[in-house]
């Protein structure tokens, strides 16, 4: 039983990755095949070797030979999923187009095993944005109200850093942001009034350490 990922309106110049592997495609690239059932990865980012871009992706967990669909918006230049349609028409030929795809890099199933069979399906929900997408960097929006300093008197604008007192004056001077609600991970509360101690003594315990 096995899985795939398919990928319409693939732009120029860019990554397509699965769990520990990915490498630049063109619009050749069709999609992954073979997924073994079980949580897997999936990712994309733009292939500029000059500048560090935005990787994004998601988790989904394979099984019942799942085929997902995702197709290239350029309007926000990321992969959403495809609409029902287009679902239905990949779906209906996967078996035609399967000497076309990609394989899944078994060779590294092994190691991908051992660093995700502790991730539920449920702990994916619960931590993942709920649209389910990642990415790595964190997704900032500027707080309602705030001015910034393109808004002040040209009289009161800086021409470069050096003319600020300090760091912290120029700080004052950026917009105020705060994390994108649709894009924040969803991490666990610390109790910070719990010692240090108390705590790498429980994580040590391994009679405490079950699968979540």
């Amino acid at each position: 039983m096995s899985g795939g990922v398919a990928f319409l309106d693939i732009p120029s110049r860019l990554e397509i990755g699965i769990d520990l592997k990915f490498s630049s495609v063109n619009d050749s690239f069709r999609g992954i095949k073979s997924i073994p059932n079980g949580l897997h990865f999936i990712y994309w980012s733009s292939a500029n070797e000059r500048v560090s871009q935005l990787r994004t992706g998601f988790f989904h967990h394979f099984e019942n030979d799942d085929i997902l669909v995702y197709k290239w918006n350029p309007s926000v230049e990321t992969f959403t999923v495809a609409n029902s349609s287009e679902i239905t028409r990949i779906q209906s030929t996967w078996k035609r187009e399967l000497p076309t795809l990609s394989s899944y890099p078994t060779n590294d199933l092994k190691k991908w095993i051992s660093l995700s069979k502790y991730i539920s399906p449920r702990l994916v929900k619960d931590v993942c944005p709920a649209d389910g997408v990642i990415t790595s960097a964190t997704q900032l929006l500027p707080l309602e109200g705030f001015t910034s300093s393109k808004s002040q008197p040209a009289s009161s604008k800086r021409e470069s850093l050096e003319e600020y007192q300090s760091i912290a004056e120029a700080e004052k001077c950026l917009p105020k942001m705060e994390v994108d609600p649709k894009h924040r991970l969803n991490y666990s509360e610390i109790d910070r009034s719990v010692a240090t101690s108390q705590v790498s003594r429980h994580i040590n315990n391994k009679n405490s350490c079950e699968p979540y």
